[in-house]
Parts: C-alpha cells; sequence; structure tokens
C-alpha cells in the first residue's frame, strides 16, 4: 500500500499491524479503533483523519502530516513521530508514553490529559497547544517550544531538559506540578 492514495477510504476496526503505509496520501481517511502496530507510516499525509481509539504502539511515523486529525484516547506509545505535524490536532487522553517526538509540531493541538511520560519532545513544537491535565513526567523538553501554551493542572515536575524550553505566554494552574524554578502564570 506504500505510496496509494488512500483519501476518504474507511479502514474503521482493520488489523493494519506491520503494514507498510510508507509515504500514503490518506486525507480524511477512517482509521477509527485501527490495530497498526508497527505499522509503517513514514511520511503519510493523514490531514484531517479520523485516527480515535487506534492502537499505533511502536508504529514508525516520522515526518506523517496529521493536521487536524483526531486521535482521541489513540495510543502512539513507544512509537516514532519525529518531525510529524499534528497542527490543530485533538489529542484528547492520547497515551503517548515513551514516545519519540524529537521535532515534532503540536501548534494548536488539543492535548487535554494526554499521558507523555518519558518521552522524548527535543525541539518539539507545543506553541498554543492545550495541555490541561497532561503528564510530562520524566519527558525530555530540551529546547522544546510551549509559547502561550495552556498546561493547567499538568504535571512537569520531574521532566528533564525545561531549562532551554521556551516558556513565554505560557500558562499553569495551582495544581499544575512544575519544575522547582520554573514559574509561569496562571491561566485565565
Amino acid at each position: 500500500m506504500a505510496g496509494w492514495n488512500l483519501s476518504g477510504a474507511d479502514y474503521s476496526g482493520a488489523n493494519l499491524s506491520q503494514t507498510n503505509l510508507h509515504a500514503v496520501k490518506a486525507l480524511s481517511m477512517k482509521l477509527d479503533r485501527v490495530r497498526a502496530i508497527g505499522a509503517d507510516f513514514r511520511r503519510a499525509n493523514l490531514t484531517g483523519a479520523s485516527i480515535r481509539q487506534a492502537n499505533l504502539v511502536q508504529a514508525k511515523m516520522v515526518a506523517v502530516n496529521l493536521t487536524g486529525a483526531r486521535l482521541n484516547f489513540t495510543n502512539l506509545s513507544r512509537a516514532d513521530i519525529s518531525e510529524a505535524q499534528f497542527i490543530g490536532a485533538n489529542l484528547l487522553k492520547a497515551k503517548m508514553v515513551e514516545v519519540t517526538a524529537d521535532k515534532a509540531d503540536f501548534s494548536g493541538a488539543a492535548m487535554k490529559r494526554a499521558r507523555l511520560q518519558s518521552a522524548s519532545l527535543a525541539g518539539a513544537i507545543f506553541n498554543n497547544a492545550v495541555l490541561s491535565g497532561a503528564n510530562l513526567s520524566q519527558a525530555n523538553l530540551d529546547q522544546a517550544s510551549f509559547q502561550d501554551a495552556r498546561l493547567d493542572g499538568a504535571k512537569l515536575d520531574d521532566a528533564t531538559g525545561w531549562q532551554t524550553a521556551i516558556w513565554s505566554g505560557a500558562c499553569a494552574s495551582q495544581d499544575s506540578r512544575l519544575p522547582e524554578g520554573l514559574e509561569l502564570p496562571d491561566c485565565p
């Protein structure tokens, strides 16, 4: 299926584990509840796709375009999403434990209660993202950008590399757990 045009296709509930979907064009594709463990989505264009409640553990998603995609409750643990675009994506309660997301762009993404424990987020962009209640414990935030991000109720107290991250305009709340030394204003 590598390189195919699957735009508008509906593979909801399918088992695509280990499938080669490298460089597919799949605009607005439906992949809800799909099982795609270890699947290869590198450089795929999944703009506007619906991938809710999917299992993408250990998927290869380097440079995938997921702009405006819906990934609510999706499991991306141990996936490689480096340089991927999640601009304006919905990642409500997405599980991204031990994900590699170096230089990924989550600008404007809705990431309420997302789980990013032990994630590698070096150089990732979270500008204008909503990370309310997100868990970034033990995540590497080296040179990440959180400009104007909402971190109310987020857990970052044991994240590493936060000193080199950009925090201008970011806000938190009384129940946010920030690293010692990081002070952010309360979110309105």
